[in-house]
């Protein structure tokens, strides 16, 4: 079942959404209960995505940092770790204690100007940096106004020139002033673009009845793995599946195209590998997705040659 809240704020004055919502400059509103809901069409149809705001919590470098859920469609989750200084950035925690002794990246920066880049926290080849692509006005219909919003990309620095996208879009992300990220390209499904959110308690636009699920993984859920990833040229593929199935496991571009299709068989209930050879593939980011008779799951990977 499906619950829609229309809020009758979005057919008054703008002056009430002004009161509520943008009482400040900072572009993120990082409060604990803030909620976010995104979909995409994917190949098998249309597909959520989560983030809430579920808490704070000191880290060993001795910040606290706001704690985001984030749970796709398929019950993957994992937290994200935000730090607000000032009005204009915000760092996101990381556990590299080698390449980023301060244990954070900078990865909003809202007062750059457009086609700017900063170091981060990664490897240098693929991820060495951050940037700000553009700055830009966009209307969306659930907040009933235009919005100033900035798109957000990982760089690299190959040969001594600025590579914006190295990964393929799948880097961008877009953020819309005192609402937060409004799209993402991930996992190769398109974009997950909001539909619905609640901040400071007020509800906006499309909000399901599953915003409460905790949607938890089991020993009975269908689990897929691949390691190494990134990887050069194999990778070892595990998968569990909680029921006799016929699977098939195939390959495809950051665009949606079949690649290969690598597995197409009856599988046992249990664990099971697979060995996954790159062959003459070139370099760049990929999606594997697997499919039993009921359901299906897909990962990223990326191929560094």
């Amino acid at each position: 079942m499906k619950i829609v809240y229309y809020l009758s704020i979005l057919l008054i004055s703008g002056t009430i959404y002004a009161q509520s919502i943008c009482n400040s400059e900072n572009y993120y509103p990082l409060k604990i209960g803030n909620y976010w809901e995104y979909w995409a069409d994917n190949l098998a149809g249309p597909i959520k995505l989560t983030h809430k705001i579920v808490g704070d919590t000191v880290m060993p470098n001795g910040k606290s940092y706001y704690t985001i859920k984030v749970q796709y469609y398929d019950g993957y989750e994992y937290d994200n770790l935000y730090y607000r200084e000032g009005e204009n950035n915000i760092y996101m925690y990381t556990k590299d204690t080698i390449s980023c002794p301060n244990r954070e990246d900078i990865y909003y920066n809202f007062s750059t100007p457009d086609s700017v880049i900063w170091p981060i926290c990664r490897s240098a080849q693929w991820f060495g940096f951050r940037g700000c692509a553009a700055t830009f006005d966009r209307y969306y219909p659930i907040f009933n106004k235009y919005i100033e919003s900035k798109r957000f990309e990982y760089v690299a620095i190959a040969n001594g020139d600025t590579v914006w996208n190295p990964m393929g879009p799948s880097d961008l992300i877009v953020v819309a002033k005192n609402i937060g990220m409004t799209t993402l390209l991930a996992y190769g499904t398109g974009f997950f673009e909001l539909k619905g959110a609640i901040l400071n308690g007020i509800t906006f636009g499309e909000i399901t009845d599953l915003i409460t699920e905790k949607n938890p993984k089991t020993d009975k859920s269908l689990n897929f793995q691949i390691a190494p990833n990134p990887l050069n040229s194999a990778a070892k593929i595990t998968f569990t599946i909680p029921y006799s199935s016929v699977i098939t496991l195939k390959l495809y571009d950051i665009l949606g195209r079949e690649i290969k299709e690598i597995v197409n068989r009856q599988y046992s209930v249990g664990d099971h590998q697979i060995l996954f050879n790159s062959g003459q593939l070139p370099s760049g980011l990929y999606i594997l997705i697997l499919k039993t008779e009921k359901e299906y799951v897909s990962r990223k990977i990326v191929l560094l040659k």
